[in-house]
């Protein structure tokens, strides 16, 4: 890679963060997207607890520090976390920051957890017993991510690549910390420029209001929480704006 290009650190959400690979397919139009101006780094996240994921992702990027170049991150979904611990512990690690339907620094709001409870009871029971949190039925991906899409033919090829091969199950400690009352690891919010993209029809993430982080601009877009691995007009959009972001002093 230039040394000279500025550093983009992706930082993917539950469900796809175990290897650079799912990783890789999560981001892929954002990689396509910036990889020609930007040193692309792909995080994984290790452990049982978001405290372990931000460990595991701070030994990724700490020695990215020491290349005194301008550092960027995304991060989706719980991805949004993960950056305010690493931030909490080495403050001034980003420069800028893009949530894509990120969690807010409490997780996730009261109402998704309930939401959540009837959206995929049976894989939160069974979780309990077992320990890893698996979606294994097209029924609890279409309630998560698909929320209110309607095209059939982007349904259906989706939820058959994440059942096949870009879905992995996710540790019960980790879910039940953004997301159970009581349970939830609470992170300071984003000191640095911050922007947040939210589809209107998310289903984590609709309702959020990022109070406690630094928000330079919320955007709302047409979508669900799996919109940003779709192609569309909208979305090249979309990447434009937060090229222009990143590029322009605030």
């Amino acid at each position: 890679m230039s040394s000279h290009l500025p550093i983009l650190v992706l930082f993917p959400g539950f469900w796809g963060n175990k290897t650079t690979e799912i990783v890789q397919w999560w981001f892929s139009l954002v990689i396509l997207y910036f990889q020609r101006n930007y040193e692309i780094v792909l995080i994984t996240y290790e452990g049982h607890s978001i405290k372990d994921f931000v460990a595991s992702a701070g030994r990724q990027t700490i020695l990215l520090k020491q290349q005194r170049r301008p550092i960027y991150a995304i991060g989706y979904s719980t991805g949004a976390q993960i950056i305010r611990g690493i931030e909490m512990h080495a403050p001034g690690t980003f420069s800028k920051v893009v949530l894509l339907s990120g969690v807010e620094n409490f997780g996730v709001r009261f109402t998704v957890f309930v939401q959540s409870l009837r959206a995929v009871f049976w894989p939160l029971l069974r979780s309990v017993v077992l320990g890893p949190l698996v979606l294994d039925q097209a029924k609890y991906i279409e309630r998560l991510f698909l929320g209110r899409t309607r095209n059939e033919k982007r349904r259906g090829s989706f939820i058959a690549e994440l059942l096949k091969k870009y879905l992995h199950p996710e540790d019960r400690r980790a879910v039940f910390q953004i997301a159970t009352p009581g349970l939830r690891v609470r992170y300071p919010g984003l000191k640095c420029p911050t922007l947040v993209i939210i589809p209107e029809g998310d289903f984590f993430a609709a309702d959020a209001t990022y109070e406690a982080d630094n928000v330079y601009k919320r955007l709302s877009i047409l979508g669900d929480h799996s919109v940003y691995v779709h192609h569309s007009n909208a979305l090249t959009l979309l990447f434009g704006k937060i090229a222009r972001f990143f590029r322009h002093q605030t």
